[in-house]
């Protein structure tokens, strides 16, 4: 069986690059299983007149020619939006930077032709931007939309419940004078869905989360993502969730966005539960590729439950940009994952894991803080260091709780085989993690 420390995690494929500047789209699949993408075909990042929607696909490990999805003489298509229906239609939305008209397409053939279906007009908005993934809620399908007006912000949805045919304006998830924008939306069941969004500018290191109970009907503001190693005051662009499986089944999301201080493509996973129950407990950030300039909107499909396949626009120059994409392994994922918590020497700990069953594998890990950058595994074992005999944590598993026994020295100073790589020191106090696999 393969684990989690004997998998590649990440791997950078086949690129899509050509001299143009290709940017601001989404990856999905056809029912036949092949990958596309949709995006924006222009000259530079930002201004022009010659900003069009595209589409590409990949056959026998290779893109396709783009074709021409919309296009308007002297004016510029911006951000695309859209995925594959449940039927199989294309849906791809983009935003006319001149007019701020929203234009809907599809397309029944796999690609090859276009239907221009509806036109969302700017009415009194500032602006409507149509962004991010599409989805099913129930009956609707769903293309994301952030908006405008004076200093009121919306994030809200475009939604067609006849198959695409015809559409219209749906749930507002947010109202207010926080500007949010690129937002990525997770239906994950049983009327859930998570989003995640872009603050403003994406300066201070910030990304919102809102939770929906009632498939889009009311949301709550769960606050900022909190995780281990956060992104200090970075700028912070495009999130884009996904929802997967550890090998024992049980669910995860994995949020993937770029970081345009640290110019880097990461990831980060939660427990689906945790992720329900608030917007902490994400893991620490792992780097999936470097994202130069103005890099960014990733998005991605899952295959098999744990396989990533990604897209990461990545731009060199005002004027380069193309598309890169990636794979991520998250086989090793685990069932249980505490967050870290205050432990002492010589003490008792009782986790209830909500596994229903004893997990087969148990990892305890120490640091010196509850946001480290680095740790170590803590063997639960009797040690003799020669200074200081003791133990490390003792383990007990069972099939509703993972109880720890922190050790102690036989004589002097008590502590429990934590080590800090800095000073090669053992400490009385510190901070513990627990994973487990079933």
């Amino acid at each position: 069986m393969n684990t989690y420390f004997d998998i590649p995690h990440r791997l950078v494929g086949k690129a899509l690059y050509e001299s143009y500047y290709d940017h601001f789209g989404q990856m999905d699949i056809l029912s036949d299983g092949s990958l596309y993408l949709i995006y924006r075909r222009a000259t530079e990042h930002v201004g022009g007149s010659d900003g069009r929607v595209v589409f590409s696909k990949l056959e026998g490990g290779i893109w396709s020619a783009p074709t021409i999805v919309a296009q308007a003489g002297g004016q510029d298509f911006r951000d695309v939006a859209g995925g594959t229906m449940p039927s199989g239609r294309i849906v791809a939305a983009s935003t006319v930077y001149e007019t701020g008209e929203v234009k809907v397409y599809v397309s029944d053939d796999s690609g090859v032709t276009w239907v221009h279906k509806f036109t969302l007009a700017r009415g009194g908005a500032d602006y409507n931007f149509a962004h991010g993934k599409s989805f099913q809620v129930g009956a609707r399908y769903v293309i994301p939309l952030y908006a405008a007006t004076g200093v009121n912000y919306e994030l809200k949805w475009l939604e067609s419940s006849d198959g695409g045919e015809t559409w219209g304006e749906g749930s507002t998830i947010y109202s207010g004078n926080t500007p949010y924008n690129e937002t990525s939306y997770l239906p994950v069941g049983d009327g859930v869905i998570l989003a995640v969004a872009r603050v403003g500018s994406g300066a201070g290191g910030a990304l919102r989360q809102f939770i929906s109970l009632d498939d889009g009907g009311t949301w709550t503001d769960q606050g900022n993502v909190t995780a281990q190693n956060g992104d200090s005051t970075d700028i912070l662009v495009a999130p884009s969730l996904s929802y997967i499986y550890s090998e024992g089944g049980t669910p995860h999301v994995v949020l993937l966005y770029t970081n345009r201080t640290t110019h880097f493509c990461y990831y980060r996973t939660i427990l689906l539960a945790k992720a329900v129950a608030g917007s902490s407990g994400w893991t620490e950030r792992v780097p999936v590729y470097s994202a130069p300039a103005a890099s960014g909107y990733t998005s991605q499909v899952v295959l098999g439950g744990r396989r990533i396949l990604g897209n990461l626009f990545r731009e060199t120059s005002s004027t380069t940009s193309g598309a890169y994409q990636f794979e991520v392994y998250l086989g090793g994922v685990p069932d249980f994952e505490s967050d870290w918590f205050s432990v002492s020497s010589n003490s008792l700990y009782t986790l209830s894991h909500g596994l229903q069953r004893s997990p087969r594998r148990v990892v305890v890990e120490f640091a010196r803080s509850s946001s480290p950058s680095t740790w170590n595994i803590v063997m639960p074992s009797y040690f003799n260091d020669g200074g200081h005999k003791g133990s490390g944590a003792q383990v007990e598993v069972g099939s509703l709780n993972i109880r720890l026994g922190t050790g102690a020295a036989v004589w002097g100073t008590g502590y429990f085989g934590g080590i800090d790589n800095s000073a090669t020191t053992r400490f009385a106090t510190g901070y513990y993690r627990v994973r487990a696999w079933i």
